[in-house]
């Protein structure tokens, strides 16, 4: 039931949940900086969107505070947790998105929409069909990008990284948060 986009008028940023990279990496990506350095660029006629997890409606209350601040310094572009704004018909809106590995990741994939994902700590980080940059220097590359939208325009995901974006989603469902 996703609506197809007519014209793609979005550039995405999906957070994680920190939560899940503090305990499993001895320096997890800093999302904190990305957010800033994304808040940073200027994406000419395309708006940044910085969706945050909806899971997040279950953190602690200094996690949603500090959400509910960023929101209200930056309200065109904060697309809160306790908003109900489809994370679907974002990455259909899309150009592409990023991420530094939500689930996201794949469903973007799955929707033909190019992913960018920082860093090399998540799960999707071997897989082909990602654009993969590192946590210092993702900012340079978006921007030397946006010089020729063309990149984004024209990439093309097959079906094998389909398919494979899809498996990996039911692979994390069958094992949980194992």
């Amino acid at each position: 039931t996703i609506k197809d986009a007519t014209e793609k008028k979005y550039i995405t940023y999906f957070t994680s949940s920190n939560d899940e990279y503090k305990f499993t990496y001895e320096k997890p990506i800093n999302q904190s900086k990305i957010i800033k350095e994304l808040l940073d660029v200027d994406f000419g006629k395309y708006e940044l969107k910085i969706r945050v997890h909806p899971n997040t409606i279950n953190k602690d209350i200094s996690v949603r505070r500090y959400w509910k601040r960023i929101e209200s310094m930056n309200p065109d572009v904060i697309i809160n947790y306790d908003n109900n704004r489809s994370s679907y018909e974002l990455c259909k809106n899309s150009l592409f998105t990023i991420s530094i590995g939500s689930s996201i990741a794949a469903e973007s994939i799955i929707l033909d929409t190019p992913h960018i994902l920082i860093g090399n700590q998540n799960w999707y980080y071997n897989f082909p069909g990602y654009i993969k940059i590192s946590e210092n220097n993702f900012n340079e590359f978006i921007k030397s990008k946006l010089r020729n939208y063309s990149y984004f325009l024209d990439y093309k995901i097959d079906k094998k990284e389909k398919k494979l974006a899809a498996s990996s989603q039911l692979f994390l469902k069958l094992i949980g948060e194992r």
